[in-house]
């Protein structure tokens, strides 16, 4: 049941993303993680998220914004599961946002950092953690640009931490 569930949901994430923005590909690759993910660990949320985690870093990464249905399905994914904290995502709204008004954030990301912490609670660190590293790494090997897309770096961080905990 809880596959046919996903099936319907991945179903549903291609026709709410819009076409033009990706490239056969990406779309490829988004279809295939999303399957894998469904039989890796269908009851989770896990299977639900990769792909809306995936299509934010891939637009992100492309056109340096996340567009809001991400957030939107990340946080409308908490709905019914015992772990979620709006506590939490209040106080990640608030501190990442204040880092988006000084500049070192986009507000998507911040977003997107906020939705996840609704639906996941106090992992948020370790998901930050994990996403920091390789973006640090990046930073330091010289292959950074005026900004860098952080979305690419919060999927795999998030899906790092969920897969692993």
């Amino acid at each position: 049941m809880d596959n046919l569930i996903n099936l319907m949901l991945l179903l549903l994430y291609s026709r709410l993303f819009p076409r033009d923005r990706l490239t056969r590909r990406e779309r490829f690759l988004l279809v295939a993680a999303s399957l894998a993910a469904a039989v890796l660990n269908p009851t989770s949320a896990f299977a639900r998220e990769v792909p809306v985690l995936l299509y934010a870093a891939m637009i992100d990464r492309r056109t340096g914004e996340i567009p809001d249905l991400c957030a939107i399905l990340l946080a409308a994914g908490a709905f019914g599961q015992p772990a979620r904290c709006p506590l939490a995502a209040f106080y990640v709204l608030l501190l990442t946002g204040i880092l988006s008004m000084v500049g070192l954030l986009g507000f998507g990301d911040v977003k997107l950092m906020a939705a996840w912490t609704f639906a996941h609670g106090r992992l948020i660190l370790a998901g930050l953690a994990a996403a920091c590293w390789p973006c640090l790494l990046c930073c330091l090997t010289g292959r950074r640009k005026k900004q860098i897309p952080f979305a690419p770096f919060l999927a795999f961080g998030f899906l790092f931490v969920q897969l692993f905990s």
